[in-house]
């Protein structure tokens, strides 16, 4: 079945170059980055930006290793 949400349709009856499929698919993996992330750091720089993000990895990792050693404690 299709994905959620509206998508702009792609158009398959022309020939892609592979800088053009390559710049796609960045812009593709960036969104689905940064969508849930909030606006104030779009205007941050692209080093100030992947430091939030790996902050933000880091503690989600943290709070899962955190569960789990609750869980162990059980």
């Amino acid at each position: 079945m299709g994905k959620l949400g509206k998508q702009k349709r792609k158009n398959i009856y022309f020939r892609q170059t592979p800088k053009e499929f390559k710049s796609q698919r960045q812009t593709e993996v960036y969104y689905h980055i940064n969508r849930n992330l909030p606006y104030t750091l779009f205007q941050f720089s692209k080093e100030k930006f992947r430091k939030h993000l790996q902050k933000v990895s880091n503690f989600v990792t943290f709070q899962k290793s955190k569960f789990t050693r609750r869980l162990r404690q059980k």
